[in-house]
């Protein structure tokens, strides 16, 4: 249990020294999001900056920590909830035929393989076990970190030579690696919001 509440971190390192450019962006836009410590309703695109972009980055620089992988996951299936959202607002005849982001995440993963793959782990993640519909991933533990072997991954996907790395097992010898299905999740969310002018 903590002791205190939670606060945002106030990096008191950086304090009078010349930072970067792209942390300063962040620093404020953390400024903007947080106001009495509480987080604000944030556009789509301020939640790709600010959420998604830094917990993949950071799976990036760590493929094998499950914690990470988890928190990148999670955070860009709620990227297309907040789409959806901005979308019933902003430009609501293009969802018209849909009755809930979970609909619209659907028509997503009809367009996209990862997409589903991502929506069904996220969805694994919350619920545990997944025993409706048809979905590719069932249970939270077939996201899992392990070296997969050299020759035994698709060619040109996960780590060189085959270091431990977060992958997703599909069934009995195929598993597909954590890493490419963000990133191609992700793609397609970009290229849905610049369609849509986010």
């Amino acid at each position: 249990m903590l002791s205190q509440p939670f606060a945002p971190p106030s990096y008191p390192y950086f304090k009078g020294r010349s930072i970067g450019r792209r942390f300063a962006f962040v620093e404020a836009k953390k400024q903007i999001l947080f106001k009495n410590g509480t987080l604000t309703a944030v556009s789509p695109r301020e939640f790709l900056e600010v959420v998604v972009l830094p917990n993949r980055r950071e799976l990036h620089e760590n493929c094998a920590d499950l914690r990470r992988a988890y928190n990148a996951i999670a955070s860009i299936d709620a990227l297309a909830a907040h789409v959806y959202f901005w979308l019933t607002t902003n430009a609501p005849t293009t969802v018209t035929h849909l009755k809930s982001d979970s609909a619209y995440r659907e028509e997503l993963a009809g367009k996209d393989p990862n997409f589903r793959l991502l929506r069904d782990i996220a969805k694994a993640q919350k619920h545990v076990v997944l025993n409706r519909g048809n979905p590719q991933v069932t249970e939270a533990s077939q996201l899992t970190s392990r070296p997969t072997g050299w020759g035994h991954g698709r060619f040109g996907q996960g780590r060189f030579g085959g270091p431990p790395q977060v992958v997703v097992e599909i069934g009995p010898g195929s598993f597909e690696y954590a890493e490419t299905i963000l990133d191609q999740a992700l793609g397609l969310l970009i290229a849905e919001m610049d369609a849509a002018g986010i």
